[in-house]
């Protein structure tokens, strides 16, 4: 038996162990603190902005689309107001009686419109033009799983959006104009919808 412990190895008792360094536990306060430096950079940049994610994705979807259709002179919508099966094709791919509001008392009028895809599912663009050749778009598709929001407004990518949900239908109104002209329209919009 004293032949056997004389051979086993002698293990370091807790005074004799080295003092720990402290690299590690630096290193670990390092990257908490950026975690939470960026964390607090995020909010406050969500304070400022509402985030485009989540239940609100389509808005980016949108605003997306009205930058790239603006843009096209000749070939800016795929159906004109003139056509009569726009408001019957866009309404049953969309999933709602789609009736798109008069804006001519703002001086804007219906250009005509487009089936957007939108993650995979179809939404309905509107587009109005007034005498300046500025345009607006209304953008609707159906709400998924998302829940009502109030109307909010955003800036991105040089032009503004207002937009809100109400399910199961989602809607964003854009257009590159002052934030207070804009919540004008969005409620001349809104309370046309409201219609039965």
């Amino acid at each position: 038996m004293r032949a056997l412990l004389s051979n086993a190895p002698i293990l370091p008792t807790e005074t004799s162990r080295p003092p720990r360094s402290n690299h590690w536990m630096r290193a670990a306060a390092s990257v908490v603190l950026l975690l939470v430096s960026a964390a607090a950079g995020w909010i406050a940049h969500g304070s400022a902005v509402p985030p485009l994610s989540g239940e609100n994705g389509f808005v980016q979807r949108a605003v997306s689309a009205h930058v790239v259709f603006t843009k096209e002179r000749r070939h800016s919508v795929e159906a004109k107001a003139t056509e009569k099966y726009l408001v019957r094709w866009f309404s049953r791919r969309v999933g709602r009686t789609l009736n798109p509001p008069g804006l001519k008392s703002a001086g804007y009028a219906l250009v005509g419109g487009r089936l957007i895809a939108d993650d995979g599912a179809p939404a309905a663009q509107f587009m109005y033009q007034n005498s300046d050749k500025n345009r607006l778009t209304l953008y609707v598709r159906s709400a998924r799983d998302a829940k009502d929001t109030s109307f909010r407004i955003t800036t991105e990518r040089g032009v503004s959006a207002f937009y809100w949900i109400e399910v199961p239908y989602a809607y964003a109104l854009i257009g590159k104009m002052d934030r207070d002209n804009l919540v004008s329209l969005g409620e001349i919009v809104h309370t046309h919808l409201q219609k039965p």
